[in-house]
This record gives structure tokens, C-alpha cells and sequence, in this order.
């Protein structure tokens, strides 16, 4: 006696929709008269006119039937009106039922922390149930959802909810494909024109369902169809590399899901016209190829051809991230007397090889044959064996990329890259006078080091760095030079000797003997703000001279000018669980300001965190018109200014963190 349930596709309308409800009902043997609950779906597919019509024979039945309800589906179309009608906007999901959604289907634990690691144009897209279930199934068939790659996962939810190669016509996949290439390059809607001029192929676009179009523009309903058409270009050549060289920044997930390609010439074009222009953005896109841990699958390994070949490909790389990395190169990259990459050493055996990087000061040929040197000696100091070389055309960018991240691994541990800065050079003055325990006598440390200079006045122009120790403290040639230039202008003012560079601790009896406890408040937060101020100096210096290739995609140097601004919290300093406190945060500043920090004692006058978040969002886009998001910043931890070079030391743990984030290491 209930009503007879009834779904119906609005695509398998041959007929009006009583005559197909009829022709049912003789099919499925049901009355129409005890009523009917009727389910239209893909309204909005079937086109302005049909749309109508459905509707038009909707209110027919339920005006011949009051126990008949008939519900229509599908997406608001202009020219498409309901009349007395009960019109309902379905709402996305919140975030909270996405990941309930996507765990439900994925039979796996997907926890909030690893939705916010996908990529805004998934995350949008699993606010839509269907996408949400597509994408639930695809980890779950995936096994593990934290090692499906976003650009994998956009792949794979593209061919499925599109099923190009069936449902859309050559000339429509070409025009979804040009208006894929112009939105992601202008960051904005397409105007209609700019796709194609032909009222039919417009109308193509907008009927493949794809699009949304408002009025004289149009551009994907969802971010990802964007994304995914738009690699589809490059991968079968409707776009050139060198077109989108400028904007690469918006082609970041495009040129990702490119590299799962089987191309072998579009993969090595796009990797040394990125790695040459924006090695950063290769680094991004080597993630694609995995790690180590990737390296292990059972896949079918590349043929490397003889070892010369193989250090071939290998040294060509290595050549274009030279000439990406520009000045870092010098500091990280192997490199000979002339300053050009060294001598590769290579020997290729079964699926593995083993590398090496000439440091001697022989002449040999770019490339020779390691057969035999099976150790690590002064002119082959690091031999890499690699136990499985990854199944990917950018192998050899890959392996090069690791050799390069441990070198930079190395430099920023030791601190060693040259730095001018004053609160640099004050610091490193400072910690070299109190390694050799000259009482930070200012005359004893000029002689000291105008002595260590004039006796190794030979080496002041080598390729690679020499190092002198002080005490325990390790400095460069350059770095003395630095240092001496300091020493002399302090000594010009009168100066007798070093001055600490930071708010030392005043004569108080200590409570402990942790090194914060022989600070009043006041004072701790003075040499907090001036160390910080300082960092800021540092890390742009860091950045502007040495990862210049790299700035724009650092967080913190985008913001720059900057105020740090927080609260120092002091607890009972009379164990290690008692040392400060300091939760900090960004806010951007004017263009040609300068950066300072300001912090206060806790239960100051600091604004809460939600009015931070709503006043550094307006400043942003007040202060940064023209920039893209550059986020918001905070943080809080253990106070970390008692080192010898506290300002440095911060500087190049900011640096790090973020280069990590952009997979450098």
C-alpha cells in the first residue's frame, strides 16, 4: 500500500516522463494509481529545454496523484525555474563528514591530520558525497592512504568521474583542455572568447558538465578537473613547457600528475627546463618519484645501458641543477678547481650503481669507470651505492637530488654557510673570543687572527672551503676576514673589548644553575626580542644570498618585512621542565619596513589567537595586494636564546623546517 519507489535517470528518457513511468509500470508490474515516489536524477544533464519538460510532467503526475512525490536532481541552471515548487539546496559536507565518508569506504583509519595534508582542490572536492565515496574506494584499493600520492588520487578521481575517452567528443576534450591550460596560467575564470569564438564549441564546453558558466566567463566546477585537463595538455603535447615557464608556480600539481607519465622525452625536457629555472619546484615534482623507501617495489628496472652511459645522464643533471641552484651550487654541489662540476665516478652492475665525486686535483675525463676503487679515499671521499635505482625516466635528476640534500644536510648542521650580516658577524666574534679564552680581550683576538690570516694567506682564493679551529669553534677562511674587518672597526671606536652582542644576565644569586635563572623577567625579554630581531636579519641574509633559486617558496621570507610578536612565559626556573616558554606569531608589515620583534611577559597585552587570525588575514591582503596566500604563522616552545650564536642558530632552524616542507631534504 506504499508508495512504489522508483529511480530514474533523466538521460534514458526517450519518452515524457508519465509515458516512461508507464511503460515501466507494465515492465516492473506496479500501479501508478496506489502512488509512486519518484527519483529524477542528472535534471540538469539533459539540457535547458528537456530540463523543463521533466519538470512540466513532474507536476502533471503529482496533480493526478497526491500520493505520488517526485523528486528532481540536479545542479541550478539558468533558464531551468521550478514552479510550486520545494526547491532545496543540498549543502557540502563539513570537513568532519568528509573524513567520516572517505573512512567509511576506505575501511581505514583516516584521521583529520591527514585530510589537511591533501591539497585544497581534493579536499573541496570530497565535500561532494559522490567524491568522497570515489575517493574512499581509491584508498582502499590503494591499501594505504598515506602513501597514495595527492597528484596519484586527482588521476584517478579525474578518469573515473569524467570517463573521458566515452562520454566527451574530440572537440570538447581539446576546448576542456585549452581552457584548463589559460585558467591555471591566469589563476582566474577564462573568458569564453579566449577558448574559442564558436557559439557550438561553447556550447560543447558548458554541456560536458565540467564547467560553470557565469555569463561571458567560464572556468571547472571543481579545482582538480583544472588541474587534471591541464596536465592532460602537457602530456600529450597542446602546451608547450616553455609557455608555462613563467607561472610554473600555478603548475605545481599539473607538472605532478605530468610525471606519472610513460613519456621518456616529455619527463626529461620537463625536468631540465624546471630544474634550470626553479629548482625548488623540482624538487616538488621528484617527490612523484619517491624515496628509498620506493626504490624496494618489485617494479621492472630501467636499462641503464653501460656505466658511461648511465654517468652520462647522471652528470647532465647534475649540470642543471648547477646552473639552477646558482650561488648555493658552490657551496653544496661537487665541484672542480674551475668552479664546473667534477669528474663523476660511476660503475653500473645488475639493477644497482655506485657513484662518486672527483675531489682530487688530477686532470681526468668528465666521466670514469669506478671498476676497482670499491673505497672512500681523499680523492673519492663519499662512494654512494645505490641498491635499486627508481623505475622512473627522472632517475637520474632523483639520485643527484639526494647526493645535493646530503651536502646541504651537512652545511646547515654545521652552520656554514658565509654570512655578512652585523648580528652574524658580532655573534660568530663573540663565540671564536670565548672559544680560546681571551677574556674577550679585544687586541689579543685582532693579533690572533691577523696572525692565522697572513700564514694562510694562500688558500684565501681555493673552491673549497678551509677551515680553522678556535678552541672547539670551527670558521672559514672568509669568515676570519669578516671577523677581522669587526675587530677593526670596534677597535677604531675605542672599543677595548668584544661586546656581548645580546642583553647579558645581571649579578643576581642564582636559583639554579640553568643558564635562564641568572635573569630578572625584564631583562630576558629584552635579549628575547633582540635575538629574535636579529634572527630575522640573519635568515634574509641566508635566503637572499645563498637561496635566492628557493625564496619564493619560503612561508617566512615572502612575509617579509615581519613583527614577531607573543608572550614570554617565565615559570620556576629551578629545574630543566622550568625553562621559558615563548608562543609567537607573524604579522606582515609594510614593504619597506623593518622587521623587529615584540614580545611581552606573559599576561600582557597580547591579542588572542582568534583575533590574530582575523587581523593578520586583513592585513595580508591589504598589505600584500598582489601576492597569492602566504599563511599564517605561529608557534610556541622552548625559549632558545643562551646559545653562543642564538640568532644564527634560529635563523638556519626556520630555514631548514621550511626546506623540508619543499622536500629538499
Amino acid at each position: 500500500s506504499s508508495p512504489y519507489p522508483l529511480f530514474v535517470n533523466a538521460r534514458d528518457l526517450t519518452s515524457n516522463l508519465v509515458e516512461y513511468i508507464d511503460q515501466r509500470a507494465n515492465e516492473d508490474l506496479f500501479q501508478p494509481e496506489q502512488g509512486l515516489t519518484v527519483v529524477v536524477d542528472g535534471v540538469d544533464e539533459v539540457g535547458i529545454r528537456n530540463a523543463n519538460l521533466v519538470m512540466r510532467d513532474a507536476a502533471v503526475l503529482t496533480e493526478a496523484n497526491r500520493e505520488t512525490t517526485v523528486i528532481l536532481v540536479g545542479r541550478s541552471l539558468p533558464g531551468v525555474e521550478p514552479e510550486n515548487y520545494n526547491k532545496i539546496e543540498i549543502p557540502e559536507l563539513s570537513d568532519q563528514q568528509a573524513i567520516d565518508l572517505i573512512t567509511q569506504f576506505s575501511t581505514q583509519s583516516f584521521n583529520p591530520h591527514h585530510w589537511h595534508l591533501w591539497p585544497e582542490p581534493i579536499r573541496e572536492a570530497a565535500k561532494r558525497p559522490l567524491f568522497a565515496v570515489m575517493m574512499g574506494t581509491e584508498l582502499y584499493s590503494g591499501n594505504d592512504p598515506n602513501f597514495l600520492r595527492p597528484s596519484q588520487l586527482i588521476d584517478r578521481l579525474a578518469w573515473r568521474a569524467s570517463d573521458v575517452s566515452e562520454s566527451l567528443e574530440e572537440r570538447a576534450y581539446g576546448l576542456l583542455k585549452k581552457l584548463a591550460v589559460k585558467a591555471v596560467s591566469y589563476g582566474t575564470r577564462v573568458r569564453k572568447s579566449e577558448v574559442s569564438s564558436d557559439l557550438y564549441d561553447q556550447k560543447q564546453i558548458a554541456e560536458s558538465r565540467l564547467v560553470d558558466d557565469k555569463g561571458n566567463f567560464v572556468d571547472f566546477t571543481l579545482a582538480f578537473f583544472r588541474e587534471w585537463f591541464a596536465a592532460r595538455a602537457l602530456i600529450e603535447g597542446a602546451v608547450e613547457i616553455e609557455n608555462i615557464l613563467p607561472v610554473l608556480d600555478r603548475w605545481i600539481m599539473p607538472l605532478r600528475i605530468a610525471m606519472g607519465s610513460d613519456d621518456e622525452c616529455l619527463i626529461k625536457d620537463l625536468m631540465t627546463r624546471v630544474s634550470t629555472n626553479d629548482p625548488c619546484m623540482a624538487m616538488l615534482l621528484l617527490s612523484e618519484v619517491g624515496g628509498y623507501e620506493w626504490m624496494t617495489e618489485a617494479v621492472e628496472p630501467l636499462d641503464l645501458g653501460t656505466s658511461i652511459e648511465a654517468g652520462q645522464q647522471i652528470l647532465g643533471a647534475m649540470e642543471d641543477w648547477k646552473v639552477g641552484l646558482g650561488n648555493l651550487y658552490a657551496v653544496i654541489g661537487p665541484t672542480n678547481r674551475e668552479g664546473e662540476v667534477s669528474t663523476l665516478g660511476i660503475l653500473v652492475s645488475g639493477t644497482g650503481i655506485t657513484t662518486s665525486w672527483y675531489h682530487g686535483d688530477d686532470e681526468l675525463p668528465p666521466i670514469v669507470d669506478l671498476a676497482g676503487q670499491d673505497r672512500a679515499n681523499v680523492d673519492w671521499p663519499v662512494i654512494t651505492w645505490h641498491a635499486r635505482v627508481p623505475s622512473h625516466h627522472a632517475w637520474s635528476w632523483k639520485l643527484t637530488q639526494m647526493d645535493l640534500a646530503r651536502a646541504l644536510e651537512k652545511v646547515l648542521q654545521g652552520k656554514e654557510f658565509p654570512l655578512k650580516s652585523r648580528p652574524a658577524v658580532s655573534e660568530l666574534a663573540w663565540m671564536l673570543s670565548n672559544s680560546i679564552k681571551l677574556q674577550n680581550d679585544l687586541g689579543q683576538m685582532k693579533s690572533v687572527i691577523a696572525n692565522c690570516l697572513h700564514q694562510n694567506m694562500r688558500y684565501e682564493n681555493q673552491i673549497r672551503p678551509l677551515y680553522f679551529w678556535f678552541g672547539d669553534a670551527k670558521v672559514t677562511f672568509y669568515e676570519l676576514r669578516l671577523v677581522d674587518h669587526y675587530l677593526a672597526e670596534l677597535s677604531e671606536c675605542g672599543e677595548k673589548v668584544i661586546p656581548d652582542p645580546w642583553p647579558s644576565s645581571e649579578p643576581l644569586s642564582l636559583r639554579s644553575g640553568w643558564v635562564w635563572s641568572n635573569y630578572s623577567d625584564h631583562r630576558l625579554l629584552d635579549r628575547t626580542n633582540a635575538v629574535y630581531a636579529a634572527a630575522l636579519d640573519v635568515y634574509e641574509e641566508l635566503v637572499v644570498c645563498w637561496f635566492h633559486s628557493c625564496s619564493q617558496r619560503l612561508q617566512l621570507f615572502r612575509k617579509l618585512p615581519v613583527q614577531l610578536e607573543g608572550e614570554l612565559s617565565i615559570r620556576d626556573g629551578n629545574s630543566f621542565e622550568g625553562q621559558p616558554i615563548l608562543d609567537w606569531r607573524t604579522r606582515v608589515l609594510p614593504s619597506g619596513s623593518e622587521s623587529f620583534a615584540s614580545f611581552v611577559l606573559e599576561g600582557g597585552s597580547s591579542p588572542s589567537a582568534d583575533r590574530y587570525w582575523s587581523e593578520e588575514a586583513e592585513a595580508q591582503k591589504l598589505l600584500r595586494p598582489n601576492g597569492e596566500e602566504i599563511g599564517l604563522s605561529m608557534s610556541r616552545g622552548v625559549l632558545e636564546v643562551f646559545g653562543t650564536r642564538p640568532a644564527t642558530d634560529l635563523a638556519y632552524s626556520w630555514l631548514a623546517s621550511e626546506l623540508r616542507e619543499i622536500e629538499w631534504q
